[in-house]
């Protein structure tokens, strides 16, 4: 995840100094560019992160803002099952096969052979 931080001098245009950091979350993120304006997090896992960047200037003013990062759950293929093997014994030309999912996710609308 990529986090950026925008922030403006109103005295002079002077520059800002970013210091990014985690206040919470499942585990502890991998962070690269804490010192900058663009934060990388990477390494998350499923669950909701907070971090804060404190904006300061050449006077010592300073400001903090929260950022969060919600990480959902990888979408896992669906279980499904075309039924068992079936033998068929010629001049019959008919066989009946039946699906199921295996799985009781949601959102599953038509099945297509």
């Amino acid at each position: 995840a990529v986090l950026r931080a925008a922030g403006i001098d109103d005295f002079n245009s002077t520059a800002i100094v970013y210091s990014w950091r985690q206040v919470s979350g499942p585990t502890t993120a991998n962070m690269s560019g804490n010192a900058t304006d663009t934060l990388t997090v990477n390494n998350l896992v499923e669950g909701t992160y907070i971090f804060e960047v404190q904006l300061r200037d050449v006077y010592g003013l300073t400001s903090l803002f929260p950022a969060s990062v919600v990480v959902l759950p990888a979408v896992q293929p669906r279980q499904i099952s075309a039924g068992n093997n079936v033998v068929l014994q010629l001049p019959s030309n008919i066989v009946q096969l039946t699906a199921a999912a295996l799985d009781s996710g949601p959102n599953l609308t038509s099945y297509s052979w």
